[in-house]
């Protein structure tokens, strides 16, 4: 339960002092009137004090202390200043089995104006596994995979990437990633700030027979902040897991509504809000007014009790050139937003908004042989002015056009390529069959025309159907 606010406090305590003070008075009714009004000060003071810092020792420990107030870096660049939390497993801003305790960034304020990526949850407990902030990144999730580790039986233990080992106390049950799981042993952290614009993470974990070494650095540029990963799988078995970042996108001073919009990097069909929880179609409409469409606009602001969450796995199948292109904007058209692009494919898309936050969240899968590393690389570019959101938007599109051009050029030059293998094949295997005569006089052997015809005809078949299924697929 919430404390009631000192105000109240400070009125239970001067009712329960007054009988103190009017024996007082009334045994020395000799003292000047004057002494009165000092001894009351006097003895509220005494009284308020101890019960003031006895609350604040209680918030600490129920998870009430201030953001501000939680173990942080500050990273900042000409545009930006950047809160990062720090890793801590009796005072950090995030103490649960959820995300990785590296990824707690915000809030971002641009040019001194502008605040993104605000705490959503307020008041905010650091042992809740859903009040993390920010990019908020997760490894496994529960319908995609579970945990390392991972059983039912009540007690038993499994491990987090960027967490640590975890004891399941949910007996018979299947993870649950909302449930507040107790971290038994936090994973080894360790952080370097070598300067105002830069802080590299380092968290570390083995169980049983899975490990895993994550290095993260977080550095801010102009109005651009850069998180480079690498993990490696440090275990003996293989590590297959899920990974994505929340992306908790809000702004400070705005609710999640009319102004608010996003651009995806596949087209979605008019179906696909039908199938969310939570009636999106009568919250998310497409900016021109029809599908197929990839950019959106909230139309009204989401009441209290509004959650929408969606899976856009049919679409993103149906725009499988998407996968090369990360990449999405978020943004609110009276205050900015940011676009968002990553070096790893897309390989599921989520959506989650409620009033508080609108998060957009690729997924990619990691398969790690033991001792293989995976590095991947995440750009975030804040931007302010409506103007600069369409510039952002435009920009998106014409990198998505330059990236697709590419993709079909390698297609393309890589069809170019096969079909001329192949084309030097068949006149080679046509070479052979014209000429084996002298073939095998010059190798000094004899070659059964009629045994091989068959053979020779048979894989010249083959070679064509190649060719022709080639042809037909580019």
């Amino acid at each position: 339960p919430v404390s009631p606010p000192s105000q109240i406090k400070m009125r239970a305590m001067a009712e329960e002092v007054r009988p103190r003070f009017i024996l007082a008075s009334a045994a020395g009714a000799h003292y000047a009137p004057a002494l009165l009004l000092p001894s009351l000060i006097a003895i509220l003071l005494a009284e308020y004090r101890p019960a003031v810092a006895a609350e604040a020792s209680a918030k600490k420990k129920r998870g009430r202390t201030p953001a501000e107030e939680y173990p942080h870096a500050t990273l900042a660049s000409e545009r930006l200043r950047v809160r990062v939390y720090l890793p801590d497993a009796d005072a950090g801003f995030y103490r649960a089995c959820r995300f990785d305790w590296t990824s707690m960034v915000g809030p971002v304020a641009l040019d001194g104006k502008s605040v993104f990526l605000e705490n959503w949850r307020v008041p905010h407990d650091p042992s809740i596994p859903e009040h993390g902030i920010g990019f908020a990144e997760e490894y496994g999730m529960p319908g995609v995979d579970s945990p390392p580790g991972y059983t039912t039986s009540d007690g038993s233990k499994f491990f987090k990437i960027g967490v640590g080992v975890c004891e399941n106390d949910l007996g018979g049950m299947p993870y649950n990633f909302s449930h507040p799981y107790p971290v038994a042993r936090p994973a080894k952290t360790a952080h370097r700030q070598a300067s105002g614009n830069s802080i590299e993470f380092r968290s570390s974990d083995a169980f049983e027979e899975w490990g895993y070494e994550l290095k993260k650095l977080i550095a801010v540029t102009d109005n651009r902040i850069e998180i480079k990963h690498s993990l490696t799988n440090t275990g003996q078995s293989p590590l297959q897991t899920w990974k994505y970042s929340h992306n908790l996108f809000n702004v400070k001073g705005s609710e999640i509504g009319s102004s608010f919009r996003f651009h995806l990097p596949f087209d979605l069909h008019g179906d696909s809000m039908g199938t969310c929880v939570g009636n999106a179609a009568k919250f998310i409409a497409p900016n021109h007014g029809s599908y197929p469409s990839r950019s959106f606009t909230v139309k009204e602001n989401l009441k209290k009790d509004t959650v929408l969450y969606c899976d856009f796995a049919s679409d993103l199948a149906a725009n499988c050139d998407a996968v090369t292109h990360n990449a999405f904007v978020v943004r609110d058209s009276e205050k900015g937003g940011f676009v968002k692009t990553g070096s790893d494919r897309i390989e599921a898309f989520h959506f989650y908004a409620e009033e508080t936050v609108l998060a957009l969240e690729p997924y990619s899968s990691i398969n790690l042989s033991p001792g293989q590393t995976h590095s991947w690389t995440h750009n975030i570019t804040f931007f302010g002015k409506t103007s600069e959101g369409a510039v952002a938007q435009n920009t998106l599109g014409r990198d998505y056009d330059k990236r697709m051009m590419h993709v079909l050029t390698t297609k393309r030059t890589s069809s170019i390529l096969a079909v001329g293998i192949l084309m030097v094949l068949v006149v080679f295997s046509l070479t052979l069959l014209l000429f084996r005569k002298y073939v095998s006089i010059l190798l000094g052997t004899h070659i059964n025309v009629r045994s091989n015809a068959k053979s020779h005809d048979g894989k010249l078949s083959g070679l064509l159907i190649v060719v022709k299924k080639c042809f037909d697929s580019r």
